[in-house]
């Protein structure tokens, strides 16, 4: 049986006056299973990472508190957007340095043209 394909949309924001730099940004892409071909965006203060893997969002979750546990000092938060790749609704989670974890739930809304 094959394994389920998740899409990430990962942002990582800094915390204060911390700069992101490349190799920062390509250790944290690592160890949430990216590489840094994914890194999307490499911003002052922040970047975005896309990426395709088969770890569940479960284990995902573990990574980012594990990533926030290593660099609390440095960065402000982690927000992953997640999709199954049979599903058309993401869901996300944000996590802070602080500890503080917030869940979302995804739903789509149709709204008439005009």
């Amino acid at each position: 049986m094959d394994k389920l394909v998740t899409f990430y949309n990962v942002e990582i924001q800094m915390s204060g006056t911390y700069e992101t730099s490349p190799h920062f940004i390509a250790q944290i892409a690592t160890d949430l299973g990216a590489v840094q071909n994914d890194i999307d965006e490499l911003e002052t203060y922040s970047a975005k990472i896309s990426f395709k893997s088969t770890v569940k969002p479960s284990d995902m979750r573990n990574r980012v508190r594990a990533i926030l546990a290593m660099y609390h000092m440095t960065l402000y938060y982690i927000d992953v957007i997640y999709l199954f790749e049979n599903e058309m609704t993401p869901d996300k989670f944000c996590f802070w340095a602080d500890g503080h974890e917030v869940e979302y739930h995804g739903k789509i809304i149709f709204e008439e043209d005009k």
